[in-house]
């Protein structure tokens, strides 16, 4: 836990200045609200002997400094607390999204998209607040309680041994109910993350939600989960509740000691001298009313302690899931020295073999051995599961071989600088996703400096320039997710945008499937004719998306069961003989 704050607070950086500057005006404010009930009651003390109202002036003078210093100081110590704090979460959220980037699918697999959500905002907020309570209250409230405690001494001698003693039992029923209430609650933020899933769920898939009509399913898979965290939450909170009651009980019962004990003490010693006179002796009413204030001073810091207890039982869960992300570290990094060219598209892979989980027993793909020469048109065929995007996704590098080795340009992908290589390697998913924005904004994510020409010259190898024919052209809106355009014109948007990566490699994974068949064989034939430099690597469920490729590979489970040209695999391959049959008979060849 020390660990993961020492690394969640180094994002303070740039506002370190305010962040060592509240904690001063705190020690101001502490020692001036302790000085005060002492300078109060010398205050009170000289009214009985005076003549003149402003023979007082002197005093009045002074506390009214000091509580001007007080309020001052307060004031100052909040406003600065504020500033570090909001800083320190703005600083946390980009270093943790930045970490979050750096990250490959294998460390993103690791913590499921709701999670990560969860700890950048809930946790985020949460150590936010426990910082700002750090700068303040954690600094004033034992400084308060060592002042008063000090002061009580000097103003009340042995009676302030009541209010010491009563600390260290409070203290320990503190500690028995932060060690109770942290094990639930982190089973609490376990529930927020689930919670979040389901309406991550729902949201993203509302579509389908409703076409078969599961709202009603949705409504309670929420409902049990929010319950959940509802619950953990009421049990978490009746244990820290138990706080109030005891502090309250603490302070009346001190309050109760200090009279009786002062009392006795006032009236066995005091003498009286005359007629309205009398001589105070080892405690006087003055002394017992500062006294008082100090133990109200020092039972309030108790209970200022114990609120913080309270955050930061939350905090430091939050801190602690904070913490696992930025000890992540990201299992695909640069080279040493990386190479930053890829001198062609060649790509060879040689006795390549991967699995997602190191403890795995199964292999994704295994005994892979390709060569692909720079601007051929290859082919990958194979039933669903087969392999066939995890083995186009290794290319790229998202993830690592296990085994054996993968050359991109005759050099190893793990030699390059990571943009060089996934700049030269373009991929289209199978999940296509466009950007809130326009046409145009969505190109630039291919080339941010792309003319208007070129992207006119990607639209239409992509067969896509219908969508431009507007009187809004390349600035028609596109919604979230690219919601206003079918399927197939999503795809042939991201095959365009892809295109203005200028890339060695171009990568479409089942990327055509929801466009015609002749539009698909006009895009074909668009790229080996205008782009013929560049390695067309296409993943397909239709054998008429490939049949004049260079080569076809056909994948089973896992491994290469064939590779050959279209010819040469209805005549050797069974597996591909049969997708061909298939399709045939249903016309779709």
């Amino acid at each position: 836990m020390i660990k993961a704050m020492a690394k969640v607070f180094k994002s303070v950086r740039d506002y370190k200045v305010y962040a060592i500057i509240t904690p001063l005006f705190m020690i101001g404010e502490a020692a001036v609200e302790s000085a005060l009930p002492f300078f109060m009651s010398v205050f009170v003390g000289k009214i009985e002997g005076i003549s003149n109202i402003f023979e007082l002036t002197p005093y009045i003078l002074i506390l009214f400094c000091l509580t001007a210093i007080s309020i001052t100081c307060g004031v100052l110590g909040g406003r600065f607390a504020s500033i570090a704090s909001s800083g320190f979460a703005k600083n946390l959220r980009n270093d943790l999204y930045k970490k979050i980037s750096s990250f490959s699918f294998e460390n993103i697999d690791r913590f499921q998209a709701s999670s990560l959500v969860t700890r950048m905002t809930t946790d985020v907020n949460n150590a936010q607040m426990s910082f700002g309570m750090i700068l303040r209250i954690v600094i004033r409230a034992p400084l308060m309680l060592i002042f008063s405690a000090v002061m009580a001494f000097i103003t009340g001698g042995n009676m302030a041994w009541i209010f010491i003693v009563t600390i260290p039992v409070i203290g320990l029923i503190f500690i028995f109910i932060a060690r109770a209430a942290m094990k639930i609650f982190r089973r609490v933020f376990k529930r927020y993350d689930a919670l979040n899933q389901s309406v991550q769920e729902n949201v993203s898939g509302i579509r389908v939600v409703k076409s078969f009509v599961r709202e009603e399913y949705e409504k309670e898979k929420f409902t049990t989960a929010s319950n959940n965290m509802a619950k953990d939450f009421i049990k978490a909170e009746k244990i820290v509740a138990l706080m109030n009651p005891m502090m309250n009980t603490a302070i009346h019962a001190v309050y109760l000691l200090v009279l009786y004990f002062a009392s006795t003490i006032i009236f066995k010693t005091v003498k009286v001298i005359g007629p309205n006179e009398w001589e105070w002796g080892e405690l006087s009413i003055p002394q017992m009313s500062a006294l008082l204030t100090y133990g109200i001073q020092i039972l309030m810091s108790i209970m200022m302690i114990s609120m913080i207890v309270t955050m930061l039982i939350m905090s430091l869960e939050s801190i602690r899931r904070i913490g696992e992300i930025l000890d992540e570290k990201p299992t695909i990094t640069n080279p040493e020295n990386p190479i930053t060219t890829v001198n062609d598209g060649s790509v060879v892979f040689e006795n390549v073999a991967f699995k997602y989980k190191k403890e795995a027993e199964r292999y994704a793909v295994k005994n892979i051995d390709i060569n692909i020469e720079s601007g051929q048109f290859v082919g990958i065929i194979g039933s669903t599961g087969s392999g066939k995007t995890t083995l186009v996704n290794l290319i790229s590098r998202l993830y690592d071989v296990t085994q054996g080795t993968l050359l991109v340009g005759h050099h190893s992908v793990k030699e390059y600088d990571l943009k060089t290589l996934r700049d030269a390697v373009a991929v289209v998913l199978q999940k296509n996703y466009l950007f809130s924005g326009t046409i145009r904004s969505n190109m630039h994510w291919g080339d941010k400096n792309a003319s208007d020409e070129e992207i006119m010259e990607a639209i239409n190898i992509a067969q896509i320039s219908e969508v431009v024919t507007s009187s809004e052209g390349l600035d028609r809106v596109v919604e979230q997710g690219g919601a206003n355009f079918s399927g197939g014109q999503k795809q042939r948007l991201c095959i365009a945008r892809a295109l203005l990566k200028k890339p060695k490699i171009l990568i479409l994974d089942d990327s055509t499937s929801a466009v015609d068949t002749k539009t698909d064989k006009k895009i074909r034939k668009a790229l080996k004719k205008d782009l013929p430099h560049i390695t067309k690597i296409v993943i397909a469920q239709r054998i008429s998306s490939i049949e004049d490729a260079d080569q076809i590979i056909v994948m089973d489970n896992g491994q290469i069961d064939a590779i050959g040209t279209h010819q040469e695999l209805l005549k050797t391959n069974e597996i591909y003989q049969e997708v061909y049959t298939s399709q045939t008979q249903k016309g779709e060849n």
